[in-house]
């Protein structure tokens, strides 16, 4: 019989050169290791990879809450840009 391979649910938190002021992408992939530090510490996460190249830079987790881990990452970013997790909303993109 075929072995049961159990689902991950993943969750995209991203933004690219389309999204957002290159100024402010470039600040968010300048800061790559302060958002790694700071995930890491995030309670909502139980795994996660971040993709940072020229023109975009995505996170994709393992939420144990999709919802809390959206906010929590949304704060992170928003952190390293000195601005408020509201005013960034339009800018992401947010896949589950």
């Amino acid at each position: 019989p075929l072995a049961t391979v159990p689902t991950v649910a993943l969750l995209l938190v991203g933004t690219d050169f389309h999204r957002i002021a290159l100024p402010h992408l470039e600040r968010v992939e300048a800061a790559r290791d302060r958002v790694i530090e700071a995930l890491h510490r995030t309670p909502s996460l139980d795994g996660y990879v971040v993709l940072s190249t020229c023109n975009r830079f995505e996170i994709y987790a393992e939420p144990t809450d999709a919802s809390q881990a959206r906010e929590e990452i949304t704060a992170v970013l928003a952190c390293e840009l000195g601005d408020a997790p509201s005013s960034l909303e339009a800018h992401l993109t947010v896949r589950r």
